[in-house]
């Protein structure tokens, strides 16, 4: 395993140990992380789960208790953001999945979609951390190019281009410490990806 920061290491401890032996097969890293851009006090932990079942009541309780944990013991220092899947999910395409329990600040939802995205797979394909369980590179994630291209370019035409309206409309806004830090990178990210592949 790939040395992680402390304060990731430790938000990653904390929910593996809260969960019931054998619900989770797998924790994988992917997002910032993943790249070398993770920031202390800064970036969040975006993670992918895979399940040892197909979770039953009893388990989404575990889940979101373990979650509570984490927040209990870290804060939003970092937050742990992603989705719990099947193993066998991440060989298709996330459209074709089913909803799965996510989590985002904090925030449990049994059967979210906000994680189910192509940029998802293809980070944990090509560039996942394995905190727990096989190596991502064996898990047989499902990528295709084009489907990449394809949501990048709709995610720019859609959520970005209403980030940059909200951004003219208010200008001093726009010139915060967090409109910067995200609208900046997050659409220069979009069209690295795009420029490069």
């Amino acid at each position: 395993m790939t040395a992680l920061p402390p304060p990731v290491e430790a938000v990653c401890t904390t929910f593996l140990d809260a969960v019931p032996a054998g619900l989770v097969t797998g924790l994988y890293l992917h997002g910032g992380l993943a790249f070398g851009e993770w920031v202390e006090g800064r970036s969040d932990v975006d993670f992918t789960a895979t399940l040892g079942r197909e979770p039953t009541e009893a388990d989404l309780e575990a889940l979101r208790l373990a979650h509570e944990q984490v927040a209990a013991a870290h804060g939003d220092a970092p937050f742990l953001d992603g989705v719990h899947v099947l193993a066998s999910d991440l060989t298709r395409s996330p459209e074709a999945c089913p909803g799965r329990p996510t989590v985002f600040l904090h925030s449990f939802e049994p059967a979210g979609r906000v994680a189910l995205s192509p940029v998802s797979w293809h980070e944990l394909a090509r560039h996942g951390v394995t905190v727990a369980g096989p190596p991502a590179g064996s898990l047989g994630i499902w990528t295709d190019d084009a489907v990449l291209r394809a949501y990048t370019v709709d995610n720019l035409d859609t959520y970005w281009r209403r980030q940059a309206a909200d951004c003219a409309a208010d200008p001093a806004g726009a010139a915060s410490d967090a409109a910067c830090e995200w609208v900046v990178p997050g659409i220069a990210r979009l069209h690295h990806l795009l420029v490069t592949g």
